[in-house]
């Protein structure tokens, strides 16, 4: 059966009406993008999983800051660290620790021998060198780095029977003499301070 010039129009109308708009096109495309089920899905990163390395590398940052900054004398906690020799274990060894502390004092005494504005009396001080090999009562007690002497700072380090203890000890070790270190430079007036203080005004007025 033949359709009328009619007939085509009113097929024409209903075919328009079926066919969507652009903009629902781009609505339904959208629609199929966002779905877990529908077209190509996009990862979508947590931005506290993005923050993560950031976070890290920050942390790590700021405790090279500190360790870098803690000071016993002259001596940082990361120069203590970097000088310490450590088993793959996370532990080290009494002797090991005696060894980085002596090297540090004699860096200390060194430095200050090397600016010193007067040389007289320094041949009465007791040379700390670093390849100490005998560390006996005497050793122990003129070996200072700061104030903090070795017998006082080994004391302070819980070693197990084999003279073994975790690196973690060793820096707790090194923060709470660096406090005490700090709190003696802080202290009030000492008969050997006022006394220095003293003979620096003699020698003043002499001059």
């Amino acid at each position: 059966m033949c359709k009328s010039a009619a007939d085509y129009e009113d097929d024409a109308v209903a075919g328009a009406e079926d066919m969507e708009s652009p903009e629902q096109t781009l609505v339904n495309i959208t629609d199929k993008i966002d779905s877990p089920s529908g077209g190509s899905q996009q990862n979508h990163v947590h931005p506290a999983a993005s923050n993560e390395p950031s976070i890290a590398v920050q942390t790590e940052l700021e405790l090279e800051y500190k360790n870098r900054h803690t000071f016993i004398g002259t001596a940082s906690l990361h120069d203590f660290l970097d000088t310490l020799e450590t088993s793959s274990l996370g532990s080290t060894s009494k002797l090991a620790v005696m060894k980085a502390f002596t090297i540090l004092a004699s860096n200390e005494q060194r430095l200050y021998r090397r600016n010193s504005i007067n040389p007289e009396g320094w041949d009465l001080v007791t040379r700390i060198t670093p390849d100490v090999s005998d560390f006996d009562c005497v050793t122990m007690a003129r070996v200072l780095l700061g104030s903090i002497s070795l017998q006082l700072f080994v004391d302070s380090i819980p070693f197990d029977i084999n003279s073994e203890t975790p690196i973690l000890a060793t820096v707790e070790a090194f923060k709470n003499a660096s406090h005490m270190d700090a709190e003696q430079a802080r202290c009030g007036e000492s008969k050997a301070r006022t006394f220095r203080s003293w003979l620096l005004r003699q020698d003043r007025a002499v001059e």
